[in-house]
């Protein structure tokens, strides 16, 4: 978590760590999937 504030220049109070964690658990978790998406491989040239 140290490394982490100090990467973002965050001064490591209780709600940066707060913030920083809420952050990394919403990253850690997919909230969208996405299923029977059509690509087409074709030049449009």
């Amino acid at each position: 978590m140290f490394r982490v504030l100090q990467g973002c220049d965050l001064e490591g109070s209780g709600a940066d760590r707060r913030m920083v964690r809420e952050s990394l658990e919403r990253l850690s978790t997919p909230q969208h999937w996405i299923s029977g998406a059509w690509c087409s491989n074709e030049d449009d040239d």
